[in-house]
């Protein structure tokens, strides 16, 4: 279900429907699918069919880094480094990050090189 909302929500090979790609995420992440949670989560981080909502964006990513899904790992360190919805913190990024790219998540390994020391 999670690739088939990635097609919907990026219109590869079917027509781009974010409705459709929601529906999709969600099912996946009521059934506990830690990719269904991450990609549920954001949409809801930048508003792609939906109301932008930073805080359900956090509830779903830590629910997917309890499951432990590097993505989501890294996905908390945006959130923490911008203080989107929640007080910026660069220390608790910085370890969103650590741990996400300990998990080997690329796009974390780029955060860290991002982050000023």
């Amino acid at each position: 279900m999670v690739d088939f909302g990635w097609q919907y929500e990026h219109g590869h090979g079917v027509a781009k429907d974010l409705a459709e790609a929601r529906r999709l995420y969600e099912t996946a992440a009521n059934a506990g699918v830690p990719a269904g949670m991450n990609n549920l989560g954001l949409l809801y981080y930048y508003g792609r069919g939906v109301a932008r909502d930073y805080a359900l964006a956090r509830k779903l990513f830590e629910q997917s880094v309890a499951l432990g899904n590097a993505a989501s790992m890294n996905d908390l360190g945006i959130i923490y480094n911008e203080g989107d919805g929640v007080r910026r913190d660069v220390k608790v990024a910085r370890q969103w990050f650590e741990k996400a790219a300990a998990l080997g998540n690329p796009q974390a390994r780029q955060n860290l090189r991002g982050m000023r020391k």
